[in-house]
């Protein structure tokens, strides 16, 4: 959700952080949980906490502005 907020395909959000894609498809459908340093980056990149990218509600990100 984050993500497509963002207006980022998998393969962008992947190389914005040096991550694979196939890791980030990994972290998005469940399969496993990122590394903190990984969870740090993306929140960044999405520009929301890392809480956020858990379920906690603070903002709604299709209201975000779009780069």
């Amino acid at each position: 959700m984050f993500r497509e907020a963002a207006g980022l395909t998998q393969e962008e959000a992947a190389r914005e952080i040096g991550a694979t894609v196939s890791a980030l498809t990994k972290w998005e459908h469940g399969v496993s949980v990122p590394r903190p340093e990984w969870l740090t980056a993306l929140a960044e990149l999405y520009e929301c906490s890392v809480g956020n990218l858990f379920g906690e509600i603070t903002e709604d990100p299709k209201k975000r502005r779009k780069r």
